[in-house]
Formats: structure tokens, sequence, C-alpha cells
């Protein structure tokens, strides 16, 4: 079966305006490949847990927190600072570069990543003092031995890519896991308000909404997810409703324009991995519309070559537990 890949190249050329260009790689998937392409069987996870998505989630971390200029929010950060001994937990926690690097950040604090699987954690041996990694199921009710446990529960990035679950059930098994007075931060992004970038003409970085851009249409229409996850945009008042927090805060970072390069390969690796794990899986099985999503990613990809920038709303939401 044949699935895009894309590979970003140097430009030679010195005074080209392009510092690289997207090749385009169309490749049959056999049985070299298989292990690698399909997100494991036993999840809902959306994207694949190589070592390639490995290394992209890694860059989209160091990306991510120079966009909003934090690990923890500030709020967090001093709301331990007098906790001899902290607790915090990563949900859904990857590949856990966001945990090892708030564990190294803040030594006083005892760090736990939890996600479904284990298969993109570091050895046993290289995890620091004061961090360690365990397996938790966000479909599962909390286990007991993590309930009311944790000063800061930290989630990222599981709303496009994660299982399709009520928002209310995620915000419930978060509450779980905190001490009474304890803080959620959730940072994440909702795939529907991905938006086009326009060169600046006056120092101002204009967008438009990419919601009609081939790509964008196609994966709304295949994963269903807009109605699921745009609820983001409003966290304030959603958190607000499901009950048990107060102090609640909702902010969109800023576009920085010297990050709109990553950002963007980023997305198209994202993109290109639903694409192709759509096909693979089966989600779409009419010729014409494997065609369809084919096409789009290629267009993507040549939009991209010749100046095309995606960039999107990163949404950062805290609150804290209420006694009640």
């Amino acid at each position: 079966m044949a699935v895009i890949t894309m590979t970003s190249v140097p430009n030679v050329a010195m005074h080209d305006k392009k510092s690289s260009t997207t090749t385009v790689v169309v490749q049959e998937v056999g049985s070299d490949h298989d292990d690698d392409a399909s997100p494991h069987p036993d999840t809902d996870y959306k994207l694949n847990r190589d070592g390639r998505e490995s290394l992209r989630l890694t860059a989209q971390h160091y990306c991510l927190v120079a966009r909003q200029g934090f690990l923890l929010h500030p709020t967090l950060a001093e709301s331990i600072r007098n906790i001899s001994q902290p607790r915090i937990a990563d949900v859904a926690t990857g590949n856990g570069v966001w945990a090892a690097e708030v564990a190294r950040e803040y030594p006083h604090a005892s760090v736990l990543g939890l996600d479904v699987s284990d298969a993109q954690y570091s050895p046993k041996w290289t995890w620091g003092r004061n961090s360690g990694f365990d397996l938790y199921d966000l479909l599962q009710d909390v286990p007991a031995h993590l309930q009311g446990q944790f000063d800061v529960v930290h989630v990222r990035l599981i709303l496009a890519a994660g299982p399709n679950v009520d928002k209310n059930i995620f915000i419930d098994r978060f509450r779980k896991l905190l001490r009474p007075d304890g803080w959620l931060q959730w940072d994440d992004l909702c795939y529907p308000n991905v938006h086009l970038v326009q060169m600046p003409t006056d120092g101002v970085v204009k967008t438009s909404s990419a919601r009609d851009y081939p790509i964008m249409h196609l994966l709304n229409k295949y994963l269903s997810q807009e109605e699921r996850i745009s609820w983001i945009d409003h966290f304030q008042p959603t958190i607000q409703q499901a009950g048990g927090f107060d102090s609640i805060i909702h902010s969109v970072a800023p576009v920085r324009p010297e990050l709109l390069t990553m950002e963007t390969e980023l997305t198209i690796a994202v993109f290109s991995d639903l694409a192709n794990i759509l096909i693979l899986n089966s989600r779409i099985t009419s010729p014409q519309e494997v065609s369809d999503l084919r096409r789009a990613v290629v267009r993507m990809c040549n939009d991209r070559n010749e100046g095309l920038l995606f960039t999107y709303n990163w949404h950062t939401g805290i609150a804290r537990r209420s006694f009640a």
C-alpha cells in the first residue's frame, strides 16, 4: 500500500528565501513498515509510537515551550515553591520529555509521568533521581493509589490525537488525581483552529482560517473531531460547568514569527501521519477518497515549498481543585 512521507532537505541556494524544501516520497508499505506505520492496536491513540514519532514529540516539546514561555505556568510554579516535596503528574506523558524537563527545573519536586503505553519511555536507569514513569489509561478510572496524590497535574495535546472521549470524563479524572487545592495545567490546541500565515506587509503577522484548506477539511471530515475538541476555545466556562475547580485562567500564546517554520514542519508531519493512518487502518476505503487525501498531503507540501506557513491557537488553561 502506498503512503506519503515527507523529508525536509536544506536548500543550497544561498540567496533563496526558502531555507528548506519538503520532498514528497511515495512509499510502499509492506511487512518491513507495518509495525512502525500504525498506532498500537490496544489504544485509541491516533499517532505512532516509533522512534521517528518520539523525535517529533521532542522537537514539538521545545517549540511549544518556546511559544508559551514556560514549562509550569507561573501561578503553579509559585504554588509549589514552599511545598517541601510537591508531587507533579504528567498525564499522557508520551516520551516523557516534559516530565524530565520539569524534574530538572524543580529538583525539590517528585515528578511522575503516566501514559497508557511505555513504548516511548527511556530506560529506567536514565531517569532522574526525582522522576519516574508508570502506566495509566485515561479511559479507566483513576486507581486508588493515585487518587488525591498530586499538587500539580499537567496534560498536553490529548485532544486531537487522543481517544474519542467526552471532555467531562477527562476533567473528572484530572480532578481525582489532584489533592485539594492542587492545580491542573492543560496545554492543548484545536486542529480546526489551524491558521494559514500571510507574509506581513506592515510588521504585523496576519493569519486566516485553514478550515477550508484541503487537508484540514478532509481530516475534520474523517476524524469528526471539530465538535469534540473545539471546546478548548472556551476552557474557563467548560471547567467551571464541570465543577470541582476554581481560580480558572485561560490564555492563548501569541504567534512568534521565529517559530513559524518549525510549527509548519511539525504540522505537516502530524497531518501526513494522520492521513496515512486513516488509509492504513481502512478508516477510508473509497479509491476516490484515498486519492483526494493523498493529493491534499502533496498540495500541503508543495504549498509549504512555495512559502506557505501554518500556525495554531496554543491554549493554556489552569484551574485549582476546590476543597468541596
